[in-house]
């Protein structure tokens, strides 16, 4: 029998009780140096703080998710986040956000329960430049080819969800589908998602504090973590629904936003040093 616990869920300036399963025999422990450019968010909000993750594209910029970002007051990122191991020296960085820059597009339609965020995209622009060393901190590779929409890949999903400690690093293996979510029928939102669901080989889904984390595959971001929803059922507004899913629950099905298709709007804002995007994505 899993244990559990409750932890509290900030989302865009709202706090939510969640009961979180563990999962560790899916969850795996990270060093940062096996993620270099993943930077965990600090983020002062009205309504309380939130922990988010992000990956580092640019010295200079990091991309994560805009429900993030909302309504922030005040953005702490870390880079390299926990000490070095004994007797090594600690190479841990932290800057401030100079602004964010959510996608055009997005659209939280249920900021009540912090689901169904369309265009769930943000750009962290920092107040300095990391020091990157590619060991201890690096940049991202954002993929930009062409995925198909019957292509399944195993990919690597990477945040801060809740399992033992809040400041803990963490991965676990998904089975990723582009353009083929339940409960998502429009054409224009399909393309935009990659979504993946609990099994019995992957047993894991985002957790709180996992939020704008990337999702890697061979070795390159295709994606990041913007929310979870009931796979069978589709009122998210339903009390039973509430009860029937969550963070690592059997059914739940992990949203994340897909970078392809926004890789001009990424390009235009940080740079050259992005790839172009492909005629379709």
């Amino acid at each position: 029998m899993q244990a559990s616990k409750a932890v509290l869920f900030i989302t865009t300036g709202t706090v939510l009780l969640f009961r979180i399963y563990s999962a560790t025999e899916y969850r795996n422990r990270a060093k940062y140096t096996d993620f270099p450019y993943v930077v965990r968010l600090l983020i002062d909000k009205s309504g309380g703080k939130m922990i988010c993750a992000g990956s580092l594209i640019h010295p200079q910029w990091v991309l994560t998710a805009a429900h993030c970002t909302t309504d922030y007051k005040f953005i702490q990122v870390h880079a390299a986040i926990k000490e070095a191991e004994k007797g090594t020296a600690n190479s841990s960085q932290e800057l401030s956000a100079e602004k964010c820059i959510s996608y055009p597009g997005f659209i939280n339609k249920l900021a009540l329960i912090g689901m169904n965020l369309n265009n769930d995209y943000s750009l962290i622009r920092l107040e300095g430049s990391f020091e990157v060393d590619n060991k201890n901190v690096g940049l991202v590779v954002l993929e930009n080819r062409t995925w198909s929409d019957d292509e399944q890949r195993n990919c690597l999903a990477v945040g801060f969800g809740a399992i033992h400690d809040s400041e803990g690093l963490y991965f676990f293996s998904v089975n990723a589908v582009h353009a083929s979510c339940p409960c998502k029928t429009k054409k224009y939102l399909l393309e935009r998602y990659i979504c993946t669901t609990i099994s019995e080989k992957y047993g894991s889904s985002i957790c709180p504090g996992d939020s704008g984390g990337p999702l890697i595959c061979d070795d390159k971001q295709v994606g990041l973590a913007s929310h979870t929803y009931p796979g069978q059922r589709c009122d998210l507004f339903s009390t039973r629904t509430h009860k029937t899913f969550g963070c690592d629950k059997p059914g739940t099905v992990s949203s994340f936003t897909y970078v392809c298709p926004v890789l001009s709007w990424i390009r235009k804002n940080v740079g050259d040093s992005i790839p172009i995007q492909p005629a379709y994505c």
